[in-house]
């Protein structure tokens, strides 16, 4: 029990000192997709808002020794409390917005015991669709 409260803490004050706000998008394709024009038919967006996520800078793979990193502009790692996230579902699909930018999720898994989430994503370049 109490590895699990030092875990919760550690969380709370990263999400203090290092806290963004972002927002997760998630695009569900309801209806039919029409394959002539590439559209579907019927779409639904669901968003939530997370007022503080820990935003870590993604270190890039092009490292020649392993004294010689360098930061990947755009990679990020980002840690989501559990507790935040609350019941909307994300996945490989869900897009998150912070920062004025938009980023695909590469990679999760779950962080200390279930506590948080452990997200590695992408920046999105090129226009996003705003629907």
């Amino acid at each position: 029990m109490g590895k699990y409260r030092f875990v919760k803490s550690t969380i709370r004050s990263l999400k203090r000192q290092y806290g963004q706000s972002v927002t997760l998008y998630k695009t569900t394709a309801n209806g039919t997709i029409t394959w002539s024009s590439g559209t579907i038919a019927d779409r639904t967006t669901s968003t939530k808002v997370i007022n503080k996520a820990v935003i870590l800078p993604g270190v890039g793979s092009r490292q020649k020794t392993p004294f010689d990193g360098q930061y990947d502009r755009t990679k990020r790692e980002i840690i989501l409390d559990r507790d935040d996230i609350g019941t909307f579902g994300f996945d490989m699909d869900t897009t998150i917005r912070f920062g004025g930018s938009d980023y695909k999720i590469v990679e999760f898994d779950n962080y200390e015991e279930a506590n948080a989430y452990y997200v590695t994503c992408m920046k999105l370049e090129g226009q996003i669709n705003e629907s």
